[in-house]
């Protein structure tokens, strides 16, 4: 096998871990009920929901709010005693975005109040009771200032692994992690295909014992003065002339270092940018860009036009296991499905709304249809968000991936 060969294989398999498993306590397989149609199977704002197999709240969240993040919000919202472990059957409601309020703190039980005997003194329990032997050298304290990116970079030198670190430990909020938490950063094989764990809290420190006073010696007595010599006669015939008042010499105020001068950057006109170009600046299609990295065989940069159907980083959580497989598992199936996802010509939103089909470069035809909701479904795949224009055609994005 050539360098480049080589090159190539291990960067697809960085890429099928670091998408599979930035998400994996979320990613399930899950199997659709047959007697559901296709516009009840699509978890949407405004209706309620029976929880399928395979199904979790990340996901549903994922679908109806393009944000797996919401997971929280959508469990406070129905009350649901376990955000992780939700039953197949359950009719939970998917409210509007406006009522559901974004990110909603998670209910905690009143405690129960105790009866006011004095208890036993309780053994302080272990901090890392229910930690697996192994898994106990990669705990890691978060400092001030650290941030999952930079966790990321310091240990495995790629800050992309982010997503993966903030689902492995289960953490609720993957922007903002608090100092002096304890999480695994395990091996990296461990990191990406290994079971999740629960994040510690910090350690209750010791509080540090009082500082001993230290008698202070007694001050010296003090000297006696000395006796100054008596001053010279002034002669008589000295005029006496008055003290020169002395000027106090004026203190220079200290000068201030001059800050640097901060010269924003001037805003990008999209209509300078082709669609390649593009992709790499948009944070939510950071997967779709690495995808693009990976082969040759489709340039984005071509005058075109073109209408690309790319799915956020939001759909790539609410994938199946074995469809992230089926994408990455070979160069020529990344290429085929890269294919499948790009349309010759420039369709606007308009005029895919007025679609009632669309086909891609590869010959793929995909049904479009307009929901109740005035949502565009291409097949089961939801518009989320356009790009329009850029220089050598449109960006429309995708809740899910096409299938």
């Amino acid at each position: 096998m050539n360098l480049k060969t080589r090159r190539r294989h291990v960067a697809i398999r960085i890429v099928i871990s670091a998408i599979l498993l930035a998400v994996s306590f979320i990613l399930s397989s899950y199997a659709l009920v047959n007697a559901q149609t296709d516009e009840e199977t699509i978890p949407q704002p405004g209706q309620n929901y029976v929880i399928q197999s395979g199904d979790t709240l990340a996901r549903i969240a994922a679908y109806a709010y393009d944000d797996g993040e919401l997971f929280a919000a959508l469990c406070a919202y129905n009350d649901l005693p376990d955000c992780h472990n939700i039953q197949v059957g359950t009719e939970i409601q998917i409210p509007p975005f406006s009522e559901l309020g974004g990110e909603t703190p998670l209910a905690t039980p009143e405690p129960t109040p105790t009866p006011t005997l004095e208890p036993p003194p309780t053994p302080t329990p272990d901090p890392l009771q229910g930690v697996p032997e192994a898994m106990r050298e990669s705990l890691y304290q978060v400092r001030a200032g650290d941030t999952l990116e930079s966790i990321a970079d310091e240990i495995y030198r790629n800050p992309s692994l982010a997503g993966r670190i903030c689902a492995f430990n289960m953490l609720s909020n993957c922007t903002s992690i608090e100092p002096g938490i304890r999480i695994f950063i395990p091996d990296l094989d461990e990191l990406l295909f290994g079971e999740a764990q629960q994040w510690l809290p910090a350690p209750v420190s010791t509080p540090e014992p009082e500082p001993t006073a230290v008698e202070t010696p007694p001050a010296p007595e003090p000297a006696e003065p000395a006796v100054s010599e008596p001053e010279a006669p002034v002669p008589a015939d000295t005029e006496t002339q008055p003290a020169a008042e002395s000027t106090p010499t004026p203190t220079a105020a200290p000068v201030a270092t001059p800050l640097p001068a901060y010269e924003p950057s001037a805003p990008v006109d999209q209509t300078d940018l082709s669609i390649a170009q593009y992709v790499e600046t948009d944070s939510r299609l950071e997967i779709y860009a690495f995808a693009l990295q990976l082969t040759s065989a489709v340039d984005l940069d071509q005058p075109g036009p073109y209408t690309l159907l790319a799915p956020s980083d939001s759909a790539w959580v609410a994938a199946a296991d074995a469809d992230i497989r089926a994408v990455f598992q070979s160069s020529a199936a990344l290429n085929a499905w890269l294919m499948s996802h790009l349309v010759a010509g420039n369709l606007s939103y308009e005029d895919l709304a007025a679609s009632v089909s669309v086909t891609t470069m590869d010959g793929q035809t995909w049904p479009v249809r307009r929901t109740a909701n005035d949502v565009i479904m291409i097949g089961d795949a939801r518009v989320t968000a356009s790009v329009a224009p850029l220089g050598n055609g449109t960006i429309h994005l995708l809740g899910s991936l096409l299938r």
